[in-house]
């Protein structure tokens, strides 16, 4: 079954530990990671893996000129794979790209 894609009424939320560490981040970044965390359902053990269009996400963020897209999209996923996250889970120590 295909995920659904998000839309402007698609509801986010975080853990108030997450809140503190995503202080760090840049709009663009958070903005990305708000999209990818709106594709996933904590109660499906089986949907951690999708695909998105730099359309989709021109879509859902208007104020993504079309021309500088690609070029912003590639700037932050590069800077977000130098920001993990650091997270515990039962005592044991994660890290999130």
């Amino acid at each position: 079954m295909k995920a659904k894609k998000p839309t402007h009424n698609s509801v986010v939320t975080k853990h108030n530990t997450l809140i503190a560490k995503m202080a760090k981040f840049h709009l663009s970044e958070l903005r990305l990671i708000a999209y990818c965390l709106a594709h996933y359902d904590s109660r499906k053990p089986d949907n951690c893996l999708f695909t998105a269009k730099v359309e989709d996400l021109i879509e859902i963020f208007p104020s993504l000129h079309k021309k500088r897209a690609y070029d912003v999209i590639r700037n932050t996923m590069l800077e977000l794979s130098k920001k993990p996250i650091e997270f515990r889970k039962n005592n044991e120590k994660f890290f999130w790209h």
